[in-house]
């Protein structure tokens, strides 16, 4: 059971404690949020440098694709297993796809590497507010929903152009 569970069968958390779980979840949220879209201005590079242009829209749709299916499995998964041990779950996903990706030589590679990072992408992306639900009542969700809002806004925006910044825009070649 997680620490927060054990808290909650006792008593409520206070504002403060619940902020701070919330606060915990939404780096991981964040990371979801950004890769939906940071591909978008890395595409041109990335198909220049495969030499692979016809295979790019696959980059966003297997991400994309991976991510939505698996959330309602995140969600059955951290009914069964924990809070904790399924963000865990999604977090190594994540960053197992993320290796995937940065080392992918070839186009086939690199969109396994995102249909792994869809995977935990979804997990990412859904266990904040899964983690929300538990620690407030529904009556009081709409403060903290806000928290979520400006994470979700500032990831889509700051996902193009994270993505735009590429080895070579850094360096001035």
């Amino acid at each position: 059971m997680d620490a927060y569970a054990e808290h909650r069968a006792g008593e409520a958390l206070t504002h403060r404690q619940a902020v701070l779980i919330v606060l915990g979840v939404l780096l991981p949220t964040f990371m979801g949020s950004l890769d939906q879209t940071i591909l978008a201005t890395a595409l041109p590079t990335i198909g220049r440098d495969f030499g692979d242009t016809h295979s790019l829209p696959w980059l966003i749709t297997a991400y994309l694709l991976a991510s939505t299916a698996s959330i309602p499995l995140y969600g059955k998964v951290a009914d069964i297993h924990g809070r904790r041990f399924t963000l865990r779950i999604a977090i190594l996903t994540y960053m197992a796809g993320s290796f995937v990706c940065a080392l992918a030589p070839s186009m086939l590679v690199l969109i396994f590497g995102r249909v792994l990072h869809g995977l935990g992408g979804g997990g990412l992306s859904s266990m904040g507010m899964i983690v929300l639900g538990d620690l407030v009542s529904p009556k009081e969700r709409g403060r903290y929903y806000g928290y979520f809002s400006v994470t979700y806004t500032t990831a889509g925006g700051c996902g193009p152009l994270l993505g735009g910044l590429s080895p070579t825009t850094c360096i001035g070649r």
